[in-house]
């Protein structure tokens, strides 16, 4: 193998090593629920979003027992702005919150045993609360296709007109 193969063949790995690390280091700590079954809050109540804000993150709740209380799926505010645990929420649907503290605003995510109670709404409101990790995998995709292709085209170039050791 030629020495600007080899290098190019290093660049490539290197650049492909640095975007799954920086994919990998936006992660929260709370990724590391997925293993483990969530647990019933000591704090949880039922009740009904009436309405949503942050792009389905921040539900409106009114709960079972008549408070308008607040929760909030995300630990990150804004549309552009996200984690890989945010929970999102349905108007009309009624849950059964697991928040992680005891007063509104509560603080809830995918990491909690949170679920839709009504039945209807049951499967839309599991399919709507993850990308099944397709976010993760454009981004590694996207960076593996550039690297390649800049590898290919500097091959070419480097073939015309480079020398040929």
């Amino acid at each position: 193998m030629s020495r600007s193969r080899r290098a190019l063949l290093l660049l490539a790995l290197a650049l492909t090593t640095a975007g799954i690390a920086t994919v990998a280091a936006a992660r929260p700590a709370w990724a590391d629920c997925a293993a483990a079954a969530p647990t019933r809050s000591p704090h949880w109540f039922t009740g009904v979003v009436v309405q949503t804000t942050n792009v389905d993150r921040t539900a409106f709740v009114r709960t079972d027992d008549g408070r308008d209380v607040i929760v909030l799926g995300s630990y990150v505010d804004g549309a552009n702005a996200h984690t890989t645990v945010d929970r999102t929420y349905q108007v009309g649907v009624r849950y059964e919150f697991d928040p992680a503290n005891d007063s509104s605003p509560y603080q809830d995510n995918r990491c909690t045993a949170t679920h839709p109670i009504d039945a209807a709404a049951t499967g839309a409101a599991r399919r709507s609360d993850s990308d099944g990790g397709r976010t993760v995998f454009w981004v590694i995709g996207g960076l593996v296709v550039v690297v390649v292709l800049g590898g290919v085209a500097i091959s070419r170039v480097r073939g015309r007109g480079g020398s040929t050791r």
